[in-house]
């Protein structure tokens, strides 16, 4: 139901009734509240595009960086238990020590820089081949020269991925963390390849 307005008789001498809203009548007037509007629609355009064009979060390689360090402890894991040689045995071990505290440290890198990680993304670089060759070496007796074959193949592509978050990276005090990562991959990676 409409609201009643008094309603007032027509009288032609005095006009139209005068509406109770309307724009403004001046040319200036209405150019500026146009003009208003077509800001606000802009700005709301540049808001969503940035949100929606926005890359990957800063601590995306950082997260790379976890996920490769999980895969190399878990194959390493692996190494300490199924290793002929105690020289295997011993790389393994200390590997996969090295690389649990790594993942700590990245971890917390990561959350100082505003991200998050859980176990299911620390766990993405998963390869599941990499078991099925470790078997197949133990089965015919070659298990030390593939587990040192493909940990240095896993170290050699973890120090790819920290060279390349390092030179991305803003951040002088994830840099230092970074580069000391560097430098541990690198001692295991010696130990790998002499013992080839």
């Amino acid at each position: 139901m409409q609201p009643q307005y008094p309603q007032q008789p027509y009288n032609p001498y005095q006009g139209q009734p005068q509406s109770r809203f309307s724009l403004p009548e001046g040319r200036k007037q209405r150019f500026a509240i146009f003009g208003i509007l077509g800001f606000i629609v802009f700005a709301i355009i540049i808001v969503v595009g940035a949100v929606l064009t926005s890359g990957p979060p800063k601590s995306a390689g950082l997260i790379e960086i976890a996920a490769r360090q999980t895969e190399i402890a878990r194959i390493a894991e692996t190494g300490a238990k199924k290793g002929k040689s105690a020289e295997t045995r011993n790389l393994a071990t200390n590997l996969n020590i090295s690389m649990k505290s790594d993942v700590g440290q990245i971890t917390s890198r990561i959350q100082a820089e505003g991200g998050k990680v859980d176990k299911k993304t620390l766990k993405s670089r998963e390869n599941l081949k990499t078991d099925e060759a470790l078997i197949k070496a133990e089965q015919s007796n070659n298990f030390d020269a593939a587990f040192e074959k493909e940990i240095f193949k896993q170290l050699d592509a973890y120090q790819k991925a920290l060279k390349r978050v390092y030179t991305t990276s803003p951040s002088e005090k994830t840099k230092s963390v970074l580069d000391e990562l560097y430098r541990n991959a690198e001692t295991f990676k010696s130990r790998a390849s002499r013992q080839n």
